[in-house]
């Protein structure tokens, strides 16, 4: 058989719905110890599904095929022969359903012939069917390390493994309503014939992969056992019909016998995930790491071309800035060599400094008072005190106090006019102190320092 051609992962059918495009495989060991393929590719949407052939072979056959075609991050779910783990249905208190993980692998391990520690365990999330039954489905990959192996052989080829489930466990079965397959496609090559496996799916009671010896004696128990909820419906997949026995067995015990035959259809077209015995093994230290390439891939262009920009943008900013601080160092230069031209001598000042300094100086601050509001404020009371006469004025900014200043010299002919002139002051709002009062002649001199808000 032909490899399967190329597919995108989603498409559209014929009537205009949306396709999903999968990879299922079933990986199985032979009795020789060899590894057994089948694959094939499922497209699903929400009302129907459609499968290619199966194909079979070596994992060697498997790999040039999916290496040859451009099949590359496809999603695929890689299906496990019930003979190679155990599943089984535990019984859960509600209580405990935010410690499910921590505690059901203790309770398998007497259902397991090796130790814990090697043993792949995952559990299904409860729902209203287990919630409903009191139990939910726990699965054990026996050996941990070979599951890892397949699932990271698979990637390497460049596949996604997006879960990983037991066979029988995807057969469509519910509590009422069991569900068993002849799978006679699978071949042993070390015995050279067909050898064909019974997947039995009883939710509930049993999911596994049973030879046909078996088969009989185990639906004997399962019907047999008190606490197994017998079905009305058994659901039979199988191209040849039911062992006689077996039919025998089932319409001893009243429960209807619904034949599907197998040769007519796929013999994977009945298999579904989310239902009550599907246990996703990839779960713990298998579970799938996050996927960002494939949300990277279709915006590397757009990403790439916008760092481009962004870092062409950056370097024009650097060189520019990089340009006018030289130029400005250039300038300050020339501005110090044509002042030691002129003066050889002179103190070297920052001209916009003092420039700056001496307008904030002049200037009213945010809630301060400039010279013109000092000047505005004190006029009205040397105009009410005629008597005083101002001889100098000063305007300066401390930087002690970080208030404007005026310093007045002043003359009265008494000294209580200059005291009266620093009371009304005050009381205004202003800051006035009279210093230094002394007698000169006919008139008493002192030094009025009037202190406006700082800043």
């Amino acid at each position: 058989m032909g490899p399967f051609p190329c597919v995108l992962t989603l498409e559209l059918n014929q009537s205009g719905e949306m396709m999903s495009t999968q990879l299922w495989l079933h990986w199985q060991q032979n009795s020789d110890g060899t590894d057994a393929l089948r694959w094939c590719l499922r497209e699903s949407g929400r009302h129907e599904t459609r499968l290619q052939a199966l194909q079979t072979g070596d994992f060697e056959h498997f790999d040039s095929v999916v290496r040859g075609l451009s099949l590359s991050d496809l999603e695929a779910v890689l299906l496990i022969d019930g003979t190679e783990l155990v599943t089984r249905f535990l019984p859960f208190e509600p209580s405990e359903k935010k410690h499910l993980a921590e505690l059901l692998p203790f309770a398998l391990e007497s259902h397991l012939a090796v130790d814990l520690d090697n043993v792949q365990v995952a559990i299904n999330v409860p729902s209203a069917a287990s919630d409903a039954t009191g139990r939910v489905a726990v699965t054990a990959y026996m050996d941990a390390g070979i599951l890892a192996a397949r699932i990271d052989a698979l990637e390497q080829s460049g596949l996604r493994v997006a879960a990983v489930y037991a066979l029988p466990a995807l057969l469509p079965a519910s509590i009422d309503r069991w569900v068993i397959q002849e799978d006679s496609s699978q071949e042993d090559s070390s015995q050279g014939d067909s050898s064909r496996t019974w997947h039995i799916n009883a939710p509930g009671a049993l999911c596994a992969s049973i030879e046909p010896e078996l088969l009989v004696l185990c639906i004997e128990r399962l019907l047999a056992s008190p606490q197994t909820v017998r079905p009305t419906v058994v659901q039979a997949h199988s191209s040849d019909g039911l062992p006689e026995a077996l039919a025998s067995v089932l319409q001893t015990a009243g429960i209807e016998v619904e034949m599907v035959s197998g040769s007519t259809q796929h013999p994977w077209a009945c298999l579904q995930t989310g239902g009550f015995s599907s246990v996703n093994l990839r779960q713990g230290a298998l579970a799938p790491p996050l996927r960002l390439q494939r949300y990277w891939r279709p915006l590397r262009g757009p990403v790439c071309m916008a760092m481009l920009v962004f870092c062409a943008g950056l370097a024009m900013t650097l060189t520019e800035t990089a340009l006018d601080r030289q130029r400005l160092s250039a300038l300050n230069d020339r501005i110090e060599q044509r002042y030691r031209d002129v003066m050889p001598e002179g103190m070297l000042v920052d001209a916009a400094q003092q420039l700056r300094s001496q307008v904030n100086q002049l200037s009213s601050g945010l809630s301060g008072s400039g010279i013109t509001e000092m000047l505005a404020g004190t006029a009205p009371v040397f105009a009410s005190h005629n008597q005083v006469r101002m001889h100098s004025l000063d305007f300066s900014f401390s930087a002690v106090t970080a208030a404007p200043e005026l310093q007045m010299s002043i003359s009265a002919p008494t000294a209580a006019d200059i005291l009266a002139l620093g009371e009304q002051l005050t009381s205004s709002g202003w800051h006035a102190q009279a210093m230094n009062i002394m007698r000169s002649g006919d008139y008493h001199q002192a030094s009025l320092l009037v202190r406006g808000k700082s800043l």
